[in-house]
């Protein structure tokens, strides 16, 4: 008892970087989440545990003029209908914390994005009732990212939650810098405010749809690497593969 999530997570942070051992124990953190006894032996899933870091950071890490978490992390998607009749267009903006991308079929993040950002043709039963005209018509539904943070991550959807759970195992490509400019709208980059973004890190998932392990692969701009190359992280090329068992 009396553990404290963010000081037992700069702790850790401060042990990985000072202690040199090939190694540490998450334990403390762990607890200091709840997850002791039987759900120190549920698996939980990435998304999970990020949402429940951000919570506690921005709960019991507060600071003048607000939380670092929006600061780094917060964007905004829009989301736009267009009637084919009028030509009125219907916009709403929502916050996002992470993009969540389709990967099933998908070869890489640019062709998940790809899908994400494509239009949608609302017609025939799927038909769209316009305000402006009163009636159903043919419509086109677009989804494009809005203001962009510093940090942005990436939630791959793995797994299939269908009738049999499913895991998704085929290669998938991280490009090691990725121009999101193409998937925002006119407008929507303000003075100054970069759209191309460089590959940090990438969370691994091995095993199955029913358990497994995460770890990570981090670009090491601390030169804590063995090989002393602080390049590429993992030292690929123009992008990363995530082959069987990434998430």
């Amino acid at each position: 008892g009396g553990l404290f999530m963010p000081c037992e997570l700069q702790r850790l942070f401060a042990y990985l970087q000072a202690s040199d051992v090939r190694a540490l124990s998450t334990l403390p953190l762990t607890r200091s989440f709840g997850w002791d006894g039987s759900e120190a032996h549920v698996q939980h899933d990435i998304h999970e545990l990020t949402r429940f870091l951000f919570d506690n950071v921005e709960t019991y890490m507060p600071r003048e003029g607000g939380s670092i978490i929006p600061e780094l992390f917060k964007g905004k998607t829009v989301n736009e209908v267009e009637c084919k009749t009028c030509g009125n267009v219907s916009s709403r903006e929502e916050d996002f914390y992470d993009l969540t991308v389709s990967v099933e079929g998908k070869s890489g993040v640019v062709e998940s994005l790809d899908c994400l950002t494509e239009a949608e043709q609302l017609t025939g039963d799927n038909q769209y009732r316009c305000d402006n005209c009163n009636k159903l018509v043919d419509a086109e539904r677009r989804f494009r990212l809005g203001k962009m943070p510093p940090i942005v991550c990436v939630s791959l959807l793995r797994f299939s939650w269908s009738d049999v759970r499913e895991k998704f195992t085929h290669r998938f490509a991280f490009p090691l810098v990725l121009d999101m400019k193409k998937y925002r709208g006119q407008g929507e980059a303000a003075e100054g405010e970069e759209s191309v973004y460089e590959l940090f890190s990438c969370v691994i998932h091995s095993g199955s749809a029913y358990g497994g392990h995460y770890h990570a692969i981090i670009r090491d701009i601390l030169h804590k690497g063995e090989d002393g190359d602080t390049g590429n992280a993992a030292g690929a090329g123009p992008e990363i593969e995530g082959g069987e068992g990434s998430g």
